[in-house]
């Protein structure tokens, strides 16, 4: 019984709820990649570089076994590279890799392989974020995710392009300029409009009802960075209509 009140004191202890944040993202980021992974039959996500990858590393673990290093690579030839200047580049990512290829299937070793190394690399990030304490981590991720849009956008790209018509291609980039231009003016209406409304409004409501103003810092960045993305993403909803429209899966008809 006298262990009972220290137990409660570490549950409740800043380095309990670290840990009980680092579980919930690891889990968190692993279901995603393992949900990208096993959302379709191919090695997702993006270009085919996940078949060479994987068979690179099956044939360095054969030619490890034999004793013959490096491993021949005969359809060097046949791809843009140019035979005599070859140089595996992600030699040690191969080298990790090999385990994953003791799998009866290949793919099955590469997705497995891609949720792992993926989830780490995101995790590592999550973990630095909570283990130096930033501060305002939702600005953080905001500024995270909006310098790596443009990659993570051109590997969905690549990833769903062998699925669109010729008609869908044609779209594609006017819809992402389109995209982009509605989501800046809704960050826009909400940075310049909506959260100085806001804010002006609590303080007049505490002001009138005679309430303690407890905003702080964090408290500001969390509805900034909320309103922004929110807003901006609600000023997509015309850009959705339109291209339901025009791929044909509704008809002005049914939306009036």
């Amino acid at each position: 019984m006298k262990s009972s009140p220290n137990f409660r004191r570490l549950l409740q202890s800043e380095s309990a709820s670290r840990a009980v944040q680092l579980c919930a993202g690891a889990i968190a980021i692993g279901l995603i990649f393992w949900k990208l992974q096993y959302s379709t039959d191919a090695i997702c996500c993006g270009d085919f570089d996940g078949y060479y990858h994987i068979k690179w590393s099956r044939m360095l673990w054969e030619s490890l076994r034999h004793g013959a290093m490096p491993p021949r690579f005969t359809w060097l030839p046949l791809t843009t590279l140019e035979p005599k200047s070859y140089v595996d580049h992600h030699l040690l990512f191969h080298v990790f890799q090999i385990p994953f290829t003791w799998f009866g299937d290949l793919r099955a070793g590469a997705k497995i392989s891609a949720t792992i190394f993926g989830s780490l690399a995101v995790f590592s990030c999550y973990w630095l974020v909570l283990r130096h304490r930033i501060r305002y981590p939702s600005i953080w991720l905001l500024a995270l995710l909006a310098c790596s849009a443009p990659f993570i956008l051109f590997f969905v790209g690549q990833f769903v392009s062998p699925a669109l018509t010729e008609k869908e291609l044609k779209a594609v980039l006017p819809m992402c300029a389109s995209a982009f231009v509605l989501f800046m003016m809704g960050a826009a209406f909400a940075f310049f409009l909506l959260v100085p409304s806001t804010v002006r409004m609590a303080i007049e409501i505490n002001q009138t009802f005679n309430l303690a103003f407890r905003w702080d810092v964090g408290s500001y960045y969390s509805i900034l960075t909320w309103l922004v993305l929110g807003v901006g993403a609600s000023f997509e909803f015309p850009l959705v209509i339109v291209l339901l429209v025009w791929l044909g899966v509704v008809t002005t008809p049914f939306l009036r």
